[in-house]
């Protein structure tokens, strides 16, 4: 795994932005982390894993808003530079940072946590191991009651690219990566060649509940504009409707909330039941 993150990977594309402004908060390449913000109510205290942290700019991002964060990634590259970037910045609100080296595909968290972000991570692992991951950090949050009491909203927080059989190849063409696509050095239009499985929108809700957990909220867009009505259906387990009206439109899967895993399988719902439909 250690040739995914190596350090030119991060130069050209993982969080590239972040080099040149590390501090930066409206950067794009935290866009994940400011919807994870806001979806999860990141508050004072909040104890977080930042699970495939690359750089560490997300997790100083929530550090700052006074989040207790711990980033794991398993470039030792990438976790010196985010200890020598961000490690010596003074936090707000109480916040505090810390940064670790470990291989996620058999790393078990030793502790607990109020939320996990799991942003763009998944989609650099076999399908198994996707799940398998997903399950071990799903284990490691804290169980409380939704919302929290403290204000906050638990969970687990997944930021996933989703690729569509005929926008993709249209994306590829604007990006000007059909030639590298045709070759086969890259699976879709974001060109980026570490990536090991194109997720579409009906894998999402397999591989949750594959991993024990259950979708609570979701965002779906096209890039800015939110789709709320595949947004219900999803959460509604309507997959033919998905198939039909979302199959060959959705790329951009934005944000997925995982509750822990404990409840999840408490609340889930028997499989021939329609599981419940939150307010997105």
């Amino acid at each position: 795994m250690d040739n995914l993150y190596s350090t030119e990977y991060f130069r050209r594309r993982r969080m590239g932005q972040a080099l040149t402004t590390p501090f930066d908060f409206q950067s794009p390449a935290l866009k994940a982390y400011r919807r994870a913000a806001r979806m999860l109510m990141v508050q004072p205290g909040m104890r977080i894993l930042d699970a495939g942290c690359g750089l560490g700019a997300g997790s100083w991002l929530l550090a700052m808003l006074g989040a207790q964060v711990t980033g794991v990634d398993v470039s030792a590259d990438a976790i010196a530079w985010a200890r020598e970037t961000y490690g010596r910045e003074p936090l707000r609100k109480g916040g505090t940072l810390d940064y670790f080296t470990a291989d996620l595909t058999t790393w078990a968290p030793p502790d607990r946590y109020d939320a996990i972000i799991v942003a763009d991570v998944l989609e650099h692992f076999p399908r198994a191991a996707g799940v398998d991951l997903l399950r071990r950090l799903l284990s490691a949050l804290v169980a409380t009651e939704q919302p929290s009491a403290r204000g906050w909203a638990d969970g687990l927080f997944l930021h996933l690219p989703i690729t569509a059989n005929l926008i993709d190849w249209v994306l590829l063409v604007k990006n000007r990566l059909l030639v590298p696509r045709l070759r086969g050095e890259i699976i879709d239009h974001h060109g980026d060649t570490t990536h090991a499985l194109r997720y579409g929108l009906l894998d999402v809700p397999q591989v949750a509940h594959a991993a024990g957990g259950q979708i609570c909220r979701v965002e779906l867009r096209i890039y800015k504009p939110r789709l709320r009505t595949l947004e219900r259906l999803l959460l509604g387990g309507n997959h033919r409707s998905l198939t039909r009206l979302g199959g060959t439109v959705i790329t951009d899967l934005d944000a997925i909330m995982l509750p822990e895993l404990v409840a999840a399988l408490r609340a889930a719902p028997p499989d021939h039941e329609s599981p419940r439909n939150p307010e997105s």
